[in-house]
């Protein structure tokens, strides 16, 4: 348990509880249930805003070539946005930084899984975890592209993002000329998942392995803004300045020692998604998986000295175009823009 008191925002008391149960022994259980408390640090608070030409999608673009039922269509009419109007380019002058309004936010964290280390198979272990994270009053820096796409699929501009304290459009042009993406209380922030991993250390003559295979389910990711509203689904997503959530991640690496050599190859895996942002069927909005391999060896040259060298991303794959693009064309929270990328390295270790 822990208590906790502060001058700006009072007291709480958190506690954590967990079981480990081994029921045979190569088999066991475990779980975890707690609650957290955590106050905005002193850069969310006071960090000064600053503008930015932010890549941002706004919504209104071409809204008037829309179907006339939807809400887009119907929002952007009645906030005045002309007929025809396009974004003029793919960034918005956007404020960012602190609010000195900022409360604390809670969270409540379940986790339960098994564990199984074979005794006929020593060296190997897998695990399998399921985790449930709740964060209440999350603190969190919303994109533009969120908070407009918030408002205007809302029926009749209904949502708070709507408001002028997030942003305004030129009552001619239907331009935005301000918007707001400084860090705020959410309602609620919601996590779901599971967690596999396998690891295997073995030998084979002089020479030591380990092989190791993790992976991520990302079964559901949910903020809400306030309570009411209709949650901003991140699972299965990527997009501009918010990440990329795909429900599906991995990791492998086999690696290898003898003497003064060893080497490695591992490889990633970021699932296939869905733009947050794109117009369903067109380019960019259904994003295929991706595959990146990296290979590096090293030699302990003296005890001193050790040379390594390695490629990363070895068959050069290229970063998937995303319609709502931070940059580069692409998620650049998400995907690699390098390329294939050469690198030689000579650590030298003082006694």
């Amino acid at each position: 348990m822990r208590y906790s008191d502060y001058d700006l925002f009072g007291s709480d008391e958190n506690y954590k509880v967990g079981l480990n149960w081994s029921l045979v022994r190569d088999f066991k259980l475990r779980g975890t249930y707690s609650t957290a408390f955590r106050v905005p640090s002193v850069t969310e608070l006071f960090s000064g805003v600053s503008e930015g030409q932010i890549p941002t999608t706004d919504p209104c673009s071409n809204w008037s070539s829309m179907d006339p039922s939807s809400n887009i269509y119907q929002n952007c009419q009645a906030a005045g946005v002309p007929a025809g109007y396009t974004q003029l380019g793919s960034v918005i002058l956007t404020d960012q930084g602190g609010n000195p309004n900022l409360e604390p936010e809670d969270a409540t964290t379940f986790t339960i899984g098994a564990v199984y280390q074979p005794s006929i198979v020593p060296g190997l272990s897998i695990t399998v975890d399921y985790f449930d994270i709740d964060i209440q009053d999350a603190i969190r820096q919303t994109s533009g592209s969120t908070k407009l796409a918030s408002c205007y699929t809302s029926v009749g501009l209904s949502h708070p993002f709507c408001g002028p304290t997030h942003h305004t459009r030129n009552a001619l042009t239907g331009d935005i000329d301000f918007l707001s993406a400084q860090s705020s209380n959410t309602g609620d922030e919601v996590m779901q998942g599971i967690d596999i991993s396998a690891t295997y250390d073995f030998a084979t003559g002089n020479i030591e392995h380990s092989v190791e295979v993790q992976a991520t389910h990302l079964m559901k990711y949910e903020v809400t803004a306030f309570d009411g509203d209709t949650p901003f689904v991140y699972d299965g997503g990527v997009g501009c300045c918010d990440g990329g959530y795909p429900s599906w991640r991995a990791t492998g690496s086999w690696s290898a020692r003898s003497g003064p050599w060893n080497g490695s190859y591992s490889a990633q895996l970021i699932g296939s998604a869905t733009d947050y942002f794109g117009t369903p069927g067109s380019v960019g909005t259904d994003i295929d998986a991706v595959l990146y391999h990296n290979i590096q060896g090293g030699y302990q040259l003296t005890e001193n000295l050790k040379l390594s060298a390695g490629v990363d991303n070895l068959f050069d794959k290229k970063a998937p175009y995303v319609s709502s693009w931070s940059d580069g064309n692409t998620d650049t929270l998400t995907y690699s823009l390098l390329g294939r990328y050469y690198y030689a390295r000579a650590t030298w270790v003082l006694d």
